[in-house]
């Protein structure tokens, strides 16, 4: 009975997934016959994207080199538009800007830090890295290498990108804050992603729209998503040195599994 109810569940999941897919693309191929190009060239990186990174689990993760291009995989099809020079890097208008911009970045990370300080005492935990599972030494450095990347890769496309599309303020907006969660979610592996991450997201992407129109650049934007993803960096440095450099301080831990918090 258990089983039956997995498979309902995963099914639910599914469809659920398939149908803000399809609602995804509709929006932009109703909004590309409005706005004419710039859009249309939207709707197409942003299926590629999908088609892209929902098959990069096909490539084993057996081997070191294939794992590189398998964690590379999952946020090098964001340089799209780059590649086919429908975006271009641009320099900071005003540095004055971009500081202001970065400082209003750190501000978002440290208020980020302060709400959510419960469950990242928990992530960040000596007992946690203690319980964590043995995995070779190129593993743990590829997947910080697809945390970092990821960083800078999805602000150059949900920020900008798409915030750079000659069309009106509020549509680009719009798709650049919801867009940026809804490419986790749409993937096949989109129900790992807890309803508080989704909404976390949308928040995160929704204050680095705000960041970009402060500084009219995407390095505070950057930066605000690095500071974010290094408490995942943090995480896998504490795994590394639990499991390589100082085992016998995790394994003389005593105390219980996320100490005093009760979850």
């Amino acid at each position: 009975m258990k089983k039956q109810n997995i498979r309902k569940e995963n099914l639910s999941n599914f469809v659920f997934r398939e149908n803000l897919r399809l609602i995804s693309i509709l929006v932009l191929v109703i909004a590309a016959k409005k706005y004419g190009e710039c859009v249309s060239e939207l709707t197409v990186f942003w299926c590629t994207i999908i088609i892209l990174i929902g098959n990069v689990r096909r490539i084993t993760n057996n081997i070191p080199i294939c794992y590189f291009f398998r964690m590379t995989g999952y946020f090098f099809p964001y340089l799209l538009p780059l590649l086919f020079r429908a975006y271009t890097l641009q320099n900071c208008t005003s540095l004055v800007r971009v500081i202001l911009g970065c400082c209003f970045s750190i501000s978002i990370f440290f208020i980020w830090l302060l709400i959510y300080r419960s469950n990242l005492r928990i992530m960040l935990s000596d007992q946690l890295a203690a319980a964590s599972t043995r995995e070779p030494k190129w593993v743990i450095l590829f997947r910080i290498y697809n945390v970092l990347g990821a960083a800078v890769c999805e602000e150059i496309f949900f920020r900008g990108y798409i915030l750079g599309l000659a069309v009106p303020i509020l549509l680009k907006v719009g798709i650049s804050a919801l867009f940026f969660p809804l490419a986790h979610v749409v993937l096949p592996w989109g129900e790992m992603f807890p309803k508080k991450d989704v909404i976390n997201q949308f928040v995160i992407g929704s204050f680095s729209v705000a960041v970009y129109f402060i500084s009219l650049d995407i390095i505070p934007c950057i930066l605000l998503h690095l500071l974010i993803n290094m408490i995942t960096v943090i995480r896998y440095l504490k795994v590394y040195d639990r499991h390589y450099l100082r085992k016998n301080r995790y394994e003389a831990q005593d105390e219980p599994l996320f100490g005093d918090l009760e979850i």
